[in-house]
């Protein structure tokens, strides 16, 4: 089921959080920063050494209501952020969330920003990758797309609405 939330991503009762970064685990995107503060002194947990573009990696949460982060490098040092980086980050993402039998995952657009992706990009490369990553059957089975606005809301209900078990809050 993939359900569009207007609301704050940190808020989510889903068992992980998926979160776009760089090589070094820094933050991407004004939900990524509103995600690091709200971690506090977990923050150490994004510490980490460089990691490839494209790679996914999971922590635990900290104080968060959901389990785990699950990070997505979608931009890499010398790399810009791209569809292509954001498809093959959150695909390999799934696949970890998969392979710790994670059920449900919420997100925020990812690689919109300044000098990034459109949010139609965002939504069109994001549903994709769920859609293919749902047809195989294995978990997460879950998604929530959190939205800030009545924009993004638009563009990612619209673009969920091409899927069956998709739904849309207010």
């Amino acid at each position: 089921m993939i359900r569009v939330v207007r609301g704050v991503l940190t808020e989510t009762t889903s068992e992980a959080i998926l979160r776009e970064t760089r090589p070094d685990g820094a933050v991407v995107s004004p939900p990524g920063r509103a995600l690091v503060s709200r971690l506090g002194e977990a923050g150490h947990l994004l510490d980490l050494d460089d990691a490839p573009l494209g790679s996914a990696w999971i922590t635990p949460a900290g104080p968060l209501a959901a389990s785990f982060l699950i990070h997505l490098v979608v931009q890499g040092t010398d790399e810009p952020l791209s569809v292509d980086s954001v498809r093959l980050a959150l695909t390999n993402g799934l696949r970890r969330a998969a392979a710790f039998g994670i059920e449900s995952v919420a997100l925020a657009p990812l690689g919109v920003g300044a000098g990034n992706l459109t949010h139609e990009h965002s939504a069109r490369v994001t549903l994709d990758a769920i859609g293919t990553h749902l047809e195989q059957g294995q978990a997460p089975l879950v998604f929530e797309i959190f939205v800030a606005n009545d924009y993004e809301e638009e563009v990612f209900r619209r673009a969920a609405g091409s899927y069956p078990e998709s739904e849309t809050d207010g």
